[in-house]
């Protein structure tokens, strides 16, 4: 769809160039100066409709809900502004669109979670020192690295799988659900099976299940900072907002994990699951890798520096060990001896049991996360830089400190 609106788009007249980008939905368009571009910006929006409608479900940023007259919405969505779907009208969208949920990441498996606890240098180092001293027939020495070994990666599985459990228990709890009027009748349903036309009936403390628009405001406010960061509650009104309104401007619009800050209302819902503007955000972080922790770093360096250093004193070793003449077999044998001791065995242990600690640390204070790795993360953070009124710790301001420059 992006290539075919740049080159149905790129010949009008007065538009000198256009960028359609798949991932956030949006069309840059520029044009020559004094140019004109309403009609043909309005072609292009009707062209790319077109195109959507043959292709499945448009896309949020194609369907202007918060710009379209509420009337509009309600003929358009084919509901009612008084009695909502039926219920046999419901069960049929739902089947057809799917569940509201948002795309979650696949966990890990069970295989994946263990074999990610030794996928790493130092135990590399150490599996093959364990399967050269079994062959030399040191069987305790193999034993005491096998030992060393399972108990890093059962400390880190059992941890790393504890969590994925909690997050998943939390995700299924925190569905919620919603008051809808389907066929005149007042219910209560899932956030799941939420589907677009739905009747949405909102009061004060309800979280928005589903992207919805406006039909009916009583004094109704609505806290989107998960959405635009604005900390103050934004207030709600039935009237279109202007069709170039920025997100946090759209004040027809109600959307998913946002919450109703004070009065009440009535809302349609517009778009569920992936098609939720909460659902775009998560496909970008999504989209995005971490690099990784400096602990992470640091190990890693470590490792590579005790591996390299292990194997050239083994080597000398060797060489020292052949120039006294001394049998292939203890050559071999005293080179893994020093190799393995060069490698510090208790130091994934160690560094497993540290992050441990600061987990649980974390989880008494009601912070979840899911890898180890993480937690060095967020306990190396001394200072955080946003740009929104506590959005991202306690959603309020304080003032603590006043500096005045000279005077």
């Amino acid at each position: 769809m992006a290539r075919d609106i740049e080159a149905s788009a790129g010949g009008r007249p007065g538009i000198t160039r256009v960028t359609a980008d798949p991932r956030s939905g949006r069309v840059l368009v520029e044009y020559a100066p004094g140019a004109v571009l309403d009609r043909e910006l309005e072609q292009l929006r009707r062209s790319a409709r077109r195109r959507s409608a043959r292709s499945g479900p448009a896309p949020v940023w194609e369907a202007a809900w918060h710009a379209d007259d509420a009337a509009a919405v309600i003929a358009r969505l084919g509901t009612s502004a008084s009695d909502g779907l039926t219920a046999g009208e419901a069960r049929r969208r739902l089947a057809a669109v799917g569940h509201n949920e948002l795309q979650e990441e696949e966990p890990a498996s069970r295989v994946a979670v263990l074999a990610r606890q030794v996928a790493n240098l130092p135990v590399a180092l150490l599996g093959s020192s364990m399967a050269v001293s079994a062959l030399l027939g040191d069987v305790i020495e193999a034993g005491a690295i096998l030992i060393v070994i399972g108990l890093n990666a059962v400390i880190g599985y059992r941890v790393e799988r504890h969590s994925d459990d909690l997050l998943a228990g939390w995700r299924t709890a925190e569905a919620g659900t919603a008051l809808v009027i389907r066929g005149g009748e007042l219910r209560t349903v899932s956030n799941p099976e939420l589907v677009p036309g739905d009747l949405l009936v909102v009061r004060p403390g309800a979280v928005v299940g589903a992207d919805a628009r406006v039909v009916e405001s009583q004094r109704l406010t609505a806290d989107e900072a998960v959405l635009t960061g604005e900390s103050e509650p934004v207030a709600k009104s039935a009237a279109p907002a202007p069709a170039a309104a920025t997100l946090a401007e759209r004040t027809s619009m109600l959307y998913r994990g946002t919450t109703i800050g004070s009065g009440h209302g009535r809302a349609i819902v517009v778009a569920t699951g992936a098609a939720t503007e909460i659902a775009q955000v998560q496909q970008l972080a999504e989209a995005s890798r971490a690099p990784k922790g400096q602990l992470q770093r640091r190990l890693g360096e470590l490792s590579s520096r005790l591996a390299w250093s292990g194997l050239a004193a083994a080597g000398l070793s060797a060489l020292a060990a052949a120039a006294w003449r001394r049998t292939p077999l203890d050559v071999l044998r005293e080179s893994v001896a020093l190799g393995v001791a060069a490698i510090p065995e208790g130091l994934p242990v160690a560094a497993t049991a540290a992050l441990v600690r600061a987990m649980a640390r974390m989880r008494a204070r009601g912070i979840v996360v899911r890898r180890l790795a993480i937690a060095e993360a967020l306990g190396g953070v001394t200072v955080a830089c946003v740009d929104k009124t506590g959005t991202l710790t306690e959603n309020r301001m304080r003032l603590e400190a006043v500096s005045v420059l000279d005077g």
